[in-house]
């Protein structure tokens, strides 16, 4: 395995030089300001809006990885953050005079309330950049009294994101700008009154941390390794936010399940990214953050959830005649007992709940694409995993969307299949109940638990 990457590879596995935007193509030109313009400059503003952001690129790039991959983020990390078409009936309507322009809304509400934990910054430890603007300090200080504590439950890992994450920041703007906009994004779950001012400042930061990333990054090397990490890392926690279902009169409604294979393939390539041993650094700080897998996890299942797989393969085996197919339905299948198994074993971890988005075969993905019956019903199944895992605010919601999409897309005849599924996200289930301090194996339950929500 090579130890450093060319920027076409990292715009393939982060960025991706290749776009699969579902825009239309369009005629207008980026902006310039008055003064760019009379002078003859290059502005700013054009970075920010670059065409090829908006539109398919006809630039083909290889790497020396294998085969070609194509993934798509959200257009709402491009900027595009439209005025919404339609609002929700429990949302509430963001007046007119507040919306603005692209640029003004950008600006944060001056009634936001910042609230939280107290916590020591260290004074060797500068966590607002010099050059940061008056808005983008708000940012950065939720960030610091708030955001963080959302991130990691473990004692341990969080001097990692109270110091070391604002330290890279101060010296990689595009880990800055991708930090204030994992930020901004949490402003949104805090006020959702708020919702249209903060998105659109999220989705400016994100855009420019992109942008920046493709011209400060030609290979990753010791000294920017941990740098691209954490870029890498908040630019995955964000585009998982961004598949809340309250972002769905933004995005033109885009299909949950084609929203969530993007997720997917972005995980893929990041972790693939991590896995190389650039990241092996003894002396980085940022590998204890690396979830490692543990096959010895994988016998550590309820025989609740046992039984649950076992139906699947059996409709597997029953349903599916093609025999390349049925293995590909039967290694998925496999894999959602070994990432249960691994929240199990990672019970205040949230990374592991994603684990099955590795594991699963390519083949598998190009399934769900195609909407196969089995594909979708063993998605289902995932969801529930999803629901119950814990809970932080960028992996809330967008399962039971999931689930209801799967529910539309497949008709009558494989519905009974997902009544397990259906009533384990019901609100008064839990999943893993644990009684006492015993062991996994003799004190994990699937069914309901009563007392314990």
């Amino acid at each position: 395995m090579p130890t450093s990457y060319t920027l076409p590879d990292l715009a393939i596995m982060i960025s991706n030089e290749k776009f699969v935007m579902r825009f239309s193509q369009c005629d207008e030109k980026p902006p310039r300001c008055g003064r760019c313009r009379t002078r003859g400059l290059k502005c700013d503003y054009e970075d920010r809006f670059r065409p090829e952001l908006l539109a398919p690129s006809s630039i083909s790039a290889s790497h020396h990885l294998g085969s070609k991959i194509t993934f798509e983020f959200d257009k709402l990390s491009y900027g595009a953050v439209p005025a919404p078409s339609t609002v929700s009936k429990d949302s509430t309507e963001i007046p007119l005079s507040q919306r603005g322009s692209f640029k003004n809304n950008a600006s944060l509400c001056r009634s936001s309330a910042i609230t939280g934990p107290k916590m020591a910054i260290s004074s060797r430890t500068q966590l607002i950049p010099d050059d940061l603007h008056y808005r983008d300090y708000q940012v950065m200080h939720h960030y610091s009294t708030v955001t963080v504590f959302t991130i990691t439950s473990d004692s341990r890992r969080l001097p990692v994101w109270q110091h070391l994450i604002p330290s890279v920041a101060q010296s990689s703007d595009y880990v800055r700008h991708a930090l204030l906009a994992f930020s901004a994004l949490h402003m949104t779950h805090l006020q959702p009154e708020n919702q249209h001012q903060h998105l659109s400042l999220a989705s400016r930061h994100q855009c420019t941390a992109l942008s920046r990333f493709r011209k400060s990054v030609n290979s990753i090397t010791a000294e920017n390794a941990d740098a691209v990490y954490l870029f890498s890392l908040l630019v995955l926690l964000s585009e998982l936010r961004l598949m809340h279902p309250s972002y769905e009169h933004y995005d033109g409604n885009l299909d949950p399940i084609d929203k969530l294979l993007q997720r997917f393939i972005l995980i893929r390539n990041i972790v693939s990214l991590w896995r190389t041993d650039t990241w092996s650094r003894p002396a980085s700080v940022i590998r204890n953050l690396i979830q490692q897998l543990k096959p010895s996890d994988v016998h550590i299942i309820p025989s609740e959830f046992y039984s649950i797989l076992e139906e699947l393969e059996d409709l597997n085996q029953k349903t599916t005649i093609n025999a390349d197919e049925r293995e590909i339905y039967s290694q998925s299948i496999r894999q959602l007992g070994r990432t249960l198994a691994l929240i199990i074993a990672k019970p205040k971890d949230w990374f592991p709940a994603l684990f099955w988005a590795i594991f699963v075969p390519l083949r598998y993905i190009d399934a769900l694409k195609a909407k196969r019956p089995i594909s979708l019903i063993v998605l289902a199944h995932y969801c529930v995993l999803i629901h119950h895992s814990p809970e932080r605010w960028w992996m809330k919601g967008w399962s039971d969307r999931v689930l209801r999409s799967v529910i539309l897309l497949l008709d009558e005849s494989w519905k009974p299949y997902l009544s397990w599924a259906r009533q384990a996200m019901q609100p008064e289930k839990e999943l893993f109940c644990v009684a006492g301090e015993s062991s996994l194996e003799a004190g994990l339950s699937l069914r309901s638990c009563s007392g314990r929500r």
